[in-house]
C-alpha cells in the first residue's frame, strides 16, 4: 500500500514538495510553542517588564495562529493529493476487475469485489491524511521535543527516550499482534453481511415466491451476530493497549519530572518549570495521538489488502505487445485445432476438439449440460487460453488479436440476457455506443422491440431497472437481439434467443434473425431442437467431445444421440 501510495505521490511532486515544506514549517511551530510559554513565564517572572512580558504574550499568541494557519494549508493541499490518489487507486481496481477469471468474480461476488474497491480507496484517502497530516510531522515534533529534553537535562532525556521508544513499540506491536488481526476479522464479517444482502435482494422475487422472508431474516440475524461478536472482542483489546499505553504515559510523567529535579533541584527556573510542562503536555498528547495514527495505519494498510492483492493479480489472458487488430469485413472462420481445456482446479471441459467453421456457416451446438458448448464459446472471446491445442478466428490464433478487437467481432445473444441499470437507448447502443437515435431505432424495429418502448413513459430513454427488472424477459430479450443488429459482428453466438419470446412475437421477429444470421457467421447454443433445423451443421457434444456432426436430415437417418433426443423432445412436446 506504501509503495503505490509513494508511486503516486511522485506523480504530484509539486504538491508533495509544498506538502512537506508546510509540515516542516508546523514542526517548527509546535516547538515554539513549549519555547516560548518558557519565555513568556520568564518575563512575567521579572519586576518592571511588563512591555517585554507583553510581547513575548503577542509571540505566543503569533506562533499559534500561524500554526493555524499552517495546518488549513496542510489540510488544504493534502486533500488534493489524497483524492487524486484515491481516483487513480479506485480506477486501478476498476481496471483489475475487468481482468479477473470468471470463477474469481463468481466467488468472490459483485458486492464484495466493490466493497473492497471502495474500502480500499477509503483506506487510501485515509492513509494520505494520517501521513502528511499527523503521524509524519507529529514523529519530528517528538523527536525534537525529547532532543530538547536531552539538551537541558541530559538524564530525562535518555529516560524519556526509552520511555517513548516502549511506548512505541508496545502500541504498534500491540496494534499488529492484537487489535488489527480483530478488525480485519470485522471487516471480514462486514463482508459477508454485505455479500448475504446482495444475495438477498438479487433473488428478493424468488424470496416472496416461497414465503421464506422469515428464513432470509434468520440467516442476516446469524451474520450480524458472528459480525457484532467480533466488534466486542475488537473493542476490548484496543481498550486493553490504550490502558497500557496510558500506564506508560503516567510513568514517563513520573521519570522526566523526576530526572529534571535531580538534574536541578530546587534551583530550577520558573521559565524551565513552564517549558518542561509545556514540552511534557506536547510530548504525551503527541505520543497518544501518534500511537493512535500508527494503529489507524496499520488497520487501514490491512483494510486495503484485498485491494491490493486484486492490484497485484497477473491477468492469466495476457494480451501480447505486437498484437493484430481483428478484421471485421465480412463473416469471419473459426477454427478449434486439437483444443482441451479445463478450469482451474476441475476437470477437463473440452477433449481433444478439432472443429472448422467456414466464413457465414451457421453451426449449432447441443448437447446436456457441462458438455462444453458455452466453454467453446469462451475460447473463442478469449475468456480463457486453450490448455493445449490452438483457437483461431479469421485465420489468427486469438492469442495473437488484440482483446478488444476480438471480443467486438463476436456478438452474443444469450438466453437470459441482463440489462445495465441505463436506459433503453444505452443498453441498445453499449456495442456501437456512438450510433444516432435512428440507428438504434432502427435496430430495435427489427427486433420488433420499438413498438413496446415507445409505450414506455421516457420512450428510449426511459431506465430498464437494475439487471432490467422493469422489462418482461421478452422485451430483454428482444433489447438484446437489437443490440446484435446495432453492433453487426461477423459472428454471432445466440444462445436460444428466442427461448423468453411468445408464439407470436417469435414468429414475428424469426425472419429478422435469419436476415441477421445470413450475413455472418453464426454459432447457436440450442435447446429446443426444432429452431435448429435450417443450419447448416449440427454438432452433438458430450463431456467436452464431438460425438457427431452433419446436417439435420443427416443426424436423423444416422440414428445416433441427435435422433434419441429430437424424438423424446417430440414426446414430451
Amino acid at each position: 500500500m506504501i509503495r503505490f501510495l509513494f508511486r503516486r505521490w511522485l506523480q504530484s511532486k509539486g504538491k508533495v514538495a509544498l506538502l512537506l515544506a508546510l509540515l516542516g514549517a508546523g514542526v517548527l511551530l509546535d516547538l515554539l510553542g513549549p519555547l516560548n510559554t518558557g519565555h513568556l513565564v520568564s518575563r512575567m517572572t521579572e519586576p518592571g517588564e511588563n512591555g517585554q512580558v507583553f510581547a513575548a504574550a503577542i509571540i505566543l499568541l503569533a506562533t499559534f495562529g500561524f500554526l493555524l494557519v499552517q495546518k488549513a494549508l496542510v489540510a488544504r493541499v493534502n486533500a488534493e493529493v489524497a483524492t487524486n490518489c484515491v481516483s487513480d487507486f479506485t480506477l486501478d481496481g476498476f481496471t483489475s476487475t475487468q481482468r479477473l477469471d470468471e470463477g474469481i468474480q463468481a466467488t468472490r461476488g459483485s458486492a464484495v469485489l466493490i466493497k473492497s474497491v471502495r474500502r480500499g480507496a477509503w483506506s487510501c484517502q485515509q492513509l494520505c491524511s494520517i501521513i502528511f497530516a499527523n503521524a509524519l510531522p507529529q514523529l519530528l515534533v517528538v523527536l525534537c521535543l525529547v532532543a530538547i529534553f536531552a539538551f537541558r537535562w541530559p538524564l530525562a532525556g535518555l529516560l524519556g527516550m526509552i520511555v517513548a521508544v516502549a511506548f512505541v513499540l508496545i502500541g504498534v506491536f500491540g496494534a499488529k499482534l492484537f487489535v488489527t488481526p480483530r478488525n480485519l476479522k470485522v471487516a471480514e464479517g462486514q463482508d459477508r453481511i454485505a455479500f448475504a444482502m446482495s444475495d438477498y435482494l438479487t433473488n428478493i422475487a424468488t424470496v416472496r415466491a416461497f414465503g421464506n422472508e422469515a428464513l432470509e431474516q434468520a440467516r442476516i440475524s446469524g451474520t450480524l451476530a458472528g459480525w457484532r461478536t467480533r466488534a466486542i472482542s475488537a473493542n476490548r483489546a484496543s481498550a486493553a493497549l490504550s490502558g497500557i499505553q496510558g500506564f506508560l504515559l503516567g510513568a514517563l510523567l513520573i521519570v522526566l519530572t523526576g530526572a529534571a529535579l535531580l538534574a536541578g533541584g530546587e534551583q530550577l527556573m520558573g521559565a524551565e518549570i513552564a517549558f518542561g510542562a509545556a514540552a511534557f503536555v506536547s510530548l504525551t498528547s503527541l505520543l497518544r495521538a501518534m500511537i493512535g495514527h500508527i494503529q489507524n495505519m496499520i488497520t487501514h494498510s490491512a483494510h486495503a489488502r484485498d485491494m491490493v492483492d486484486l492490484l497485484s493479480m497477473e491477468a492469466t489472458v495476457k494480451e501480447r505487445p505486437d498484437a493484430l487488430a481483428l478484421d471485421r469485413v465480412g463473416a469471419l472462420p473459426v477454427s478449434f485445432e486439437e483444443v482441451s481445456f479445463a478450469y482451474p482446479g476441475g476437470e477437463r471441459v473440452i477433449e481433444d476438439i478439432a472443429l472448422e467453421i467456414a466464413a457465414g456457416e451457421k453451426v449449432a451446438l447441443i448437447g446436456a449440460t457441462g458438455s462444453g458448448k458455452s466453454t467453446l464459446v469462451k475460447l473463442i472471446q478469449r475468456l480463457y487460453d486453450p490448455g493445449t491445442g490452438i483457437v483461431k478466428v479469421g485465420g489468427h490464433d486469438v492469442r495473437n488479436l488484440q482483446i478488444e478487437s476480438l471480443r467486438r467481432a463476436v456478438g452474443i445473444v444469450p438466453q437470459d440476457p441482463v440489462m445495465f441499470h441505463r436506459s433503453v437507448m444505452e443498453n441498445i447502443a453499449y456495442g456501437r455506443p456512438e450510433a444516432t437515435l435512428e440507428e438504434v431505432r432502427a435496430a430495435a424495429a427489427m427486433a420488433r422491440a420499438d413498438e413496446f418502448i415507445m409505450r414506455m413513459p421516457e420512450g428510449y430513454q426511459s431506465l430498464v431497472g437494475e439487471r432490467g427488472v422493469k422489462l418482461s424477459g421478452g422485451e430483454r430479450q428482444r433489447i438484446a437481439i437489437a443490440r446484435a443488429f446495432l453492433a453487426d459482428p461477423p459472428i454471432l453466438v445466440l444462445d436460444e434467443a428466442t427461448s423468453s419470446l411468445d408464439a407470436i412475437t417469435e414468429k414475428l421477429i424469426q425472419e429478422a434473425v435469419e436476415q441477421l444470421l445470413a450475413q455472418r457467421t453464426a454459432i447457436v447454443i440450442a435447446h429446443r431442437l426444432s429452431t435448429i433445423r435450417n443450419v447448416d451443421r449440427i454438432l452433438v457434444l458430450d463431456r467436452g467431445r464431438i460425438l457427431e456432426q452433419g446436417s439435420h436430415q443427416d443426424l436423423i437417418e444416422h440414428s445416433g444421440k441427435y435422433a434419441q433426443l429430437l424424438q423424446a423432445q417430440q414426446m414430451d412436446g
